[in-house]
């Protein structure tokens, strides 16, 4: 039978035979659960696997395999290398060229110029001006960005297969031919001496650029950001950027990578089409960023942002190059931290404590030693306290972690427990002396507030930074109500202390 063929009347019928009264099917649904069925005389009986076993942490399963596809490596006949990765599973290519010239090549005095050099390619190249290329890049169906670090700068064209005979030129002008309009470089000097001034109202940025300062100094190169300052900005020229692109966008300075549905026999001939042609024009002489002598003595730095809605933390330091031969347990020891959603830090300050809605760190390694920093914006009455935490858990990590890990994994899993298995005990709202509106629990057992059993509008009589918790669920503050998920060792409720 069909759904077409189906009769009005059928789910009526139906509905009516199996369920009269006196029968009774129970549908018992479980998520994510293996099932079976078993045919009796109109009787259903759904089997679900057992509840899993929260009082102990998994087993870890085996490693998962992974299968990368081969690089296959290729040079122009001008000696610019070609990395190919060949994955056929989407009509696409992407193309990255990328050039070691960023950020830590600008000469000393013109910060940011590296940084302005890559953003001003895609303004006007060969004999299109920046609207030509926008629009013929958009009627491909591609894309076409410039982006720039620290240590390389990138043009990277993405492109359906039927199109990429027709978007390489643009991309090849784009890198090799720039034109440097100066319409172009007032307008994008005009957004970011803009964008600089609005950093200045912004606590996020004011700490980033504090940090990068504190931590490298005036003179170093990764104590001022890859932009620049106001005074290098307006200063550039047109010469200035053309300079920086014929000194260090050089073919013996570059690769290509190309990764999509094509192959080396395909892609190779177009590539020399555009950029075989490119020719060196003199050695690249890259400057080395110095590394950073590192800091000796702890030291605390205070910027005032009056009605900031949140306090921004940065702690840290000098930390490593990428060149390290500590990089891969660097990365997992990051991500225990602060790298992750579930790393301790994100744990602590946001979900156990609430003081943060996300805490995390990061090695910021490059060509020298970058920065290491543990950064969050946190509740402002709560600065003291999460900046306690902080150094609870960048203290903690060197710990040996047998005790501590199994203390953790039973506060977690008790945790979760007392997430399904209870709810919060309703609040009622009250005065305090100075009229300010607070909130006080309302249990109904004897662990009430006096204050909430006589009168919702008066005030609690709890002290203020008193609790009552019981073991392995959410403690309340009678004062203002707030939840925290930090167990006590006491079984029972506790009055709190009067």
């Amino acid at each position: 039978m069909t759904v077409e063929s189906t009769k009005t009347d059928q789910p009526q019928r139906t509905r009516r035979t199996f369920l009269h009264e006196g029968r009774k099917v129970f549908f018992v649904f479980f998520l994510m659960a293996s099932f079976g069925v078993l045919c009796g005389e109109n009787v259903f009986v759904l089997l679900a696997q057992q509840r899993p076993d929260r009082t102990k942490a998994p087993e870890l399963g085996p490693a998962p395999q992974l299968t990368l596809p081969p690089i296959q490596k290729r040079a122009l006949s001008n000696g610019l290398p070609v990395w190919i990765v060949e994955t056929h599973e989407v009509p696409l290519v992407q193309i990255t060229l990328v050039v070691l010239a960023g950020s830590g090549d600008d000469p000393a005095g013109t910060f940011g110029v590296g940084s302005l050099t890559a953003a001003m390619l895609d303004e006007g190249a060969g004999s299109r001006s920046a609207l030509e290329i926008a629009d013929v890049v958009e009627f491909l169906g591609a894309t076409l960005t410039t982006t720039s670090s620290f240590d390389s700068s990138a043009v990277r064209l993405n492109v359906p297969v039927a199109r990429l005979s027709e978007a390489l030129p643009v991309m090849a002008d784009v890198a090799l031919r720039p034109a440097f309009p100066q319409a172009e470089l007032d307008r994008l000097r005009q957004e970011r001496l803009t964008a600089l001034l609005q950093a200045r109202d912004d606590p996020a940025s004011i700490a980033a650029m504090a940090f990068a300062r504190i931590v490298f100094g005036n003179t170093h190169r990764y104590g001022t950001g890859a932009a620049g300052t106001a005074a290098t900005l307006k200063a550039f020229t047109t010469a200035d950027l053309r300079a920086f692109h014929s000194a260090l966008y050089q073919p013996t300075n570059a690769t290509l990578v190309v990764a999509g549905d094509t192959t080396a026999a395909a892609i190779l001939p177009q590539l020399e089409q555009q950029f075989g042609g490119w020719k060196a024009t003199a050695p690249v002489k890259r400057a080395e960023v110095p590394a950073a002598a590192q800091l000796t003595r702890g030291q605390i730095t205070i910027v005032d942002k009056p009605d900031a809605e949140q306090s921004q933390i940065r702690i840290g330091w000098v930390g490593v190059p990428r060149a390290t031969p500590d990089y891969f347990p660097l990365v997992v020891l990051n991500t225990t931290l602060g790298g992750s959603f579930t790393s301790r830090l994100n744990q602590n300050l946001r979900e156990t404590h609430g003081y943060s809605y996300g805490a995390s760190s990061a090695f910021d390694m490059r060509l020298s030693s970058g920065p290491f920093v543990a950064a969050a914006g946190v509740q402002t009455d709560k600065t003291a306290d999460a900046l306690r935490e902080f150094f609870n858990e960048l203290n903690g990590i060197a710990a040996s972690r047998s005790a501590p890990r199994s203390w953790r994994s039973r506060r977690t899993t008790s945790r979760s427990a007392s997430r399904r298995s209870s709810r919060p005990p309703p609040i009622c709202r009250v005065r305090s002396r100075s009229s300010s509106s607070t909130r006080c629990p309302r249990p109904t057992s004897s662990a009430m507030s006096p204050a909430c059993r006589r009168s919702r509008r008066t005030r609690c009589r709890r002290p203020p930074r008193a609790t009552c918790s019981r073991r392995g669920s959410r403690s309340w503050s009678w004062a203002t109500g707030a939840r925290s998920s930090r167990a006590s060792a006491r079984s029972a409720w506790a009055p709190c202390a009067s």
